[in-house]
């Protein structure tokens, strides 16, 4: 598999469901940034919406990234970089204190 470059962490993407035949305008698609990836899948994170459809700064699902399959994406800039830069803070920060809570009460 061919990787492509802007599935680094931080980069905006689209999620297009297979069943959207490829239209970015569908209600369905889901507009996000990559967090991380593995050999089968890249993870991302992806923004509520508006009643109009359009992103707003909230993330759809605060407890973990989602699993794609890198063909169901494209490069898309659908937000600030500073919404993607500020999220990805709070998840890093929300991870260390999880960490955290972990060592102490192994202790």
């Amino acid at each position: 598999m061919t990787e492509k470059k802007f599935m680094l962490q931080g980069t905006q993407i689209a999620y297009i469901p297979p069943h959207t035949e490829n239209n970015i305008n569908h209600k369905d698609v889901l507009m996000g940034f990559v967090t991380s990836r593995s050999d089968r899948f890249i993870f991302c994170r992806f923004w509520m919406k508006n009643d109009r459809g359009f992103p707003i700064m909230e993330l759809r699902n605060k407890a973990n990234s989602e699993a794609c399959k890198e063909e169901d994406l494209v490069d898309f800039i659908s937000v600030p970089d500073g919404w993607v830069n500020q999220a990805l803070d709070q998840i890093m920060s929300d991870m260390k204190e999880f960490e955290d809570a972990k060592k102490s009460e192994a202790s």
